[in-house]
């Protein structure tokens, strides 16, 4: 025989002999480094493990990792066997479950977490595309120094157990006393101590430590039990009281339920014998392509329960709930023609909404009655009825937002949409799944009940109606002109996102232009100067280098001369192609038509040091956004300058039903030093000039009580929205939610002699009704006589 063969058969002996030490590591309960762990998952798969390593980051994509706090979620962590490991092939994704191992492991919440070593159980999954762990149901920090005891071990070491399980605790140290705990407590010397088996009989979290003389005692092990059911598991066993199922990853059998819908990939099913608890689903979604199953069926399914992320955005896996489901083997039809669970009524005349708090524990405790994002996972995949719902938004997407008679009192608009509030996002708003052609407005009011299942995508919950919708009645909006009259004495300002406006006809169509026109003349009553928000290039979203929107603006003015309007005159900076944000090869950006035979732009300007200005044009922070636009106006011999705005958007906040809970604005830092900046340039004004009059403007992409609009305003200037009566102080309705992201700020001086009002065009209706943008203008009034 060669040596090349020797050598051959040689390594291949001891790869076996590793290979073999691995897995008998794994089944005596011992803990296995990262690289081990992948290597053990590599040649088996899934397998229940006690996995140690140092935590390296966070997993933001297949392959990918961070070491950047800013960057960081607490919905995993990365693990390796080195504190420096940079090989993505070397390091293990670990998935932590809502609970306590996420709260205490995550590195969002707690950075220092980075480096640290760990021990983690669970099973061995595939997780980003590669070797992770998943289902965890116990951790253990692991102490570099020596003088510290060795932490508890528990066999088993968590997870699903029968009734009557007997735990055992130990320790490595020699000569070590374990003390525990079974109510969720920190354990200390004073706690029980372990002398003999735990014998488990219900769900099960135990705490423990380990304490020796003269040492440091050990960290505090958890281990999480769940008791496996005797007798068939029901729906409401695995839905149980969590967003996250104990069954999760588990084969189930026999799981019984009528047949409540049927789409394309499986169907609902609910379970007739509900268990009485208020705060367990009786529902759930069955992937199983092709069933045969009919609604009425009941049914027998055998699968795998899986936590699935559904339709959503792009980055729906770091910020979606997912839904519970069952992945089906085998679907048995029973019997048919059964009559439907009864449905859950929702509101005052049944099971009341959580009207204020969508979550206020970060999914600590799992509470119906208080929290609105546990109180609509507790009926997902059921059947609830809808009492008389009311339209309180333009449907959108195939979301038609809807309230119900909730036994609470709310202020809301004259037609009946909830005021988003800094305290408050109104979490009884319902989202009723219609066709995407389906016509309503706020107010619009469906004559009958609507009765359908709750399921969640696009970050929020929503209902499919079973039946088709009863008639809607007209609510009665109607689209009016502004309550400022013009004076010839007095000077009108209005803001206008006139949301992607182009010379383009294939991205800007005649019916808009018209519509424009015909607000600016008649409903906003020809302003004087008109701050408007994007504006496109003349080509709109042609990506070929184009700039220039003079097209554009003469579009418009043109379709106000015809209806007999006043020649406004048009004046901006256009913006380098593609630094501003917005769709490719667009370029919206601010800027100003005014009315020459009223007002002129300043050819010597007073209160500016050139006219006009971008603010922000060479400052990092502005990159890929708007730059605000300061331009100085004189009217019957007095100079003000009019700054518009149109400040970063939203995108990247977390959603409000969301897994990311307190809420994480995102953007909200950036928008913060933006305003910072426009109040700071409003204030150099008025350091050259005292009192000058200056009003800020436009599109700020947030609300009259945020952050970002109190340093706006600073001691300087005053938020004009502020002064008009609740009920009609909002510009922009979202997911049924009526909301101020339109404003008017006016320095101080001339506030007591300015007045405002948001005409309502566009928010409440669909563009079957006349909507010509997204957003409401706002216009405002200003005696500069006086104020002077």
């Amino acid at each position: 025989m060669s040596l090349k063969k020797l050598a051959i058969i040689f390594f291949s002996f001891v790869f076996v002999l590793l290979a073999v030490d691995i897995v008998a590591k794994a089944e005596q309960e011992q803990v296995l480094t990262v690289d081990e762990a992948i290597q053990l998952f590599q040649q088996q798969g899934k397998k229940q493990a006690a996995v140690e390593g140092y935590i390296v980051g966070y997993t933001q994509n297949a392959g990918k990792y961070t070491k950047e706090p800013a960057e960081f979620g607490d919905t995993n962590v990365a693990i390796a066997a080195s504190p420096d490991e940079v090989n993505a092939d070397k390091i293990m994704p670990v998935q932590l479950p809502i609970g306590e191992v996420r709260k205490a492991v995550n590195v969002k919440d707690h950075p220092e977490n980075m480096g640290k070593k760990v021990r983690l159980t669970g099973t061995l999954d595939t997780y980003f595309g590669s070797p992770g762990l998943k289902a965890v149901t116990a951790y253990a920090f692991q102490d570099k120094e020596t003088q510290k005891v060795s932490d508890v071990i528990a066999s088993p070491n968590g997870g699903e157990v029968e009734k009557g399980t007997a735990v055992t605790l130990s320790t490595r140290a020699e000569g070590a006393a374990i003390y525990y705990t079974l109510d969720g407590s920190n354990p200390t010397s004073q706690s029980i101590r372990y002398n003999e088996q735990i014998i488990l009989n219900e769900n099960s979290v135990i705490k423990a430590i380990a304490v020796k003389e003269g040492f440091e005692n050990s960290n505090i092990a958890t281990f999480s039990f769940t008791m496996i059911k005797n007798e068939p598991v029901r729906i409401h066993d695995i839905q149980g009281k969590s967003h996250i199922s104990s069954y999760n990853g588990k084969d189930v059998k026999a799981v019984t339920g009528i047949v409540t819908q049927v789409d394309k990939s499986g169907f609902y099913m609910q379970d007739p014998q509900s268990d009485e608890d208020p705060a367990t689903s009786e529902g759930i979604y069955v992937y199983k392509k092709d069933s045969g199953v009919k609604v009425g069926d009941l049914v027998s399914v055998d699968g795998q329960v899986e936590e699935f992320i559904g339709q959503g955005y792009a980055d729906r896996f770091d910020t979606d709930l997912s839904i519970t489901e069952i992945k089906a083997k085998y679907v048995i039809v029973k019997e048919s023609n059964q009559k439907l669970p009864e449905a859950v009524v929702l509101g005052e005349n049944g099971v009341k909404i959580p009207d204020t708090i969508i979550d206020n524990d970060g999914f600590g405790i799992f509470d119906p009655a208080e929290d609105a994002i546990d109180f609509y996972e507790s009926l997902e995949g059921m059947l609830v009825t809808v009492p008389q719902p009311k339209v309180v938004g333009p449907q959108k997407n195939g979301n038609l937002y809807v309230t119900t008679a909730n036994g609470s009192q709310k202020v809301t608009t004259k037609f009946g949409t909830p005021l988003l509030k800094a305290d408050n996002a109104n979490p009884e708003r319902l989202s009723i799944k219609v066709a995407r052609n389906y016509v309503a407005k706020s107010g619009d009011q469906l004559l009958g009940d609507v009765t359908g299942i709750v399921g969640y995508d696009y970050g929020n919950y929503r209902i499919s109606p079973i039946a088709e919708l009863p008639a809607l009645q007209d609510g009665g909006f109607k689209q009016l002109g502004a309550n400022i009259q013009p004076r010839l004495d007095k000077l009108t300002i209005a803001t206008y996102n006139i949301e992607n406006f182009s010379a383009n006809k294939k991205d800007t169509s005649d019916e808009k232009v018209r519509r424009l026109a015909y607000a600016i003349k008649y409903n906003l009553k020809m302003p004087d100067i008109i701050g408007v928000q994007e504006m496109q290039d003349n080509n709109g979203t042609m990506n070929d280098g184009t700039t220039d929107a003079s097209l554009s603006a003469k579009r418009l003015i043109d379709a106000i001369q015809a209806i007999r309007g006043p020649k406004y005159e048009y004046v901006e900076i256009a913006p380098e192609n593609n630094k501003d944000g917005g769709a490719p090869g667009a370029n919206i950006r601010v800027g100003f038509f005014y009315n020459p035979s009223r007002v002129k732009l300043a050819q010597k300007p007073v209160l500016l040091e050139k006219n006009v200005v971008r603010i922000g044009q060479n400052n990092t922070l502005f990159d890929d956004t708007r730059k605000p636009l300061a331009a100085e106006f004189t009217f019957q011999g007095q100079n003000i300058v009019v700054i518009s705005n149109h400040l970063n958007s939203k995108l990247g906040d977390a959603s409000p039903f969301g897994k990311i809970q307190p809420l994480v604005l995102k953007s909200e830092a950036r928008r913060v030093q933006l305003a910072e900046e426009v109040n700071g340039f409003v204030k150099g004004i008025q350091g050259r000039h005292a009192n000058a009059p200056v009003v800020a403007l436009g599109d700020m992409n947030d609300f009259d009580f945020s952050k970002p609009m109190q340093a706006l305003k600073g001691d300087i200037m005053k938020e004009m929205l502020e002064t008009v009566p609740q009920e009609n102080r909002y510009t922009y309705i979202h997911d049924g939610n009526a909301q101020v992201l339109d404003h008017i700020f006016v320095t101080n001086n001339i506030a007591p002699h300015t007045i405002v009002d948001p005409v309502h065009l566009n928010s409440n209706v669909m563009e079957e009704h006349g909507r010509m943008s997204d957003h409401d203008p706002v216009l405002a009034q200003i005696d500069l006589k006086k104020a002077s």
